[in-house]
């Protein structure tokens, strides 16, 4: 993610489940730069199975590139 505001964009982002519920938040830091960009990592405990998440924005004053997630490491 960069952010070249020159200030954080607090919870500018929220990982939110199939009812809307927030799960978490993250926020944008200043990354000093449109093209300076940083990882951004925010652990989430999900129940086994299928899920439906959406990433919701908040705010502006970022950008991203490509969001993922690990292995599975059950």
């Amino acid at each position: 993610m960069a952010n070249g505001t020159g200030a954080a964009a607090t919870d500018a982002i929220s990982l939110r489940d199939a009812a809307g519920t927030v799960l978490a938040r993250a926020s944008a830091p200043d990354t000093g730069g449109w093209a300076a960009y940083q990882s951004v990592h925010v652990p989430v405990e999900l129940a086994a199975g299928d899920q439906l998440v959406t990433l919701y924005c908040g705010t502006g004053g970022f950008t991203w590139t490509t969001c993922g997630s690990p292995p599975d490491r059950s």
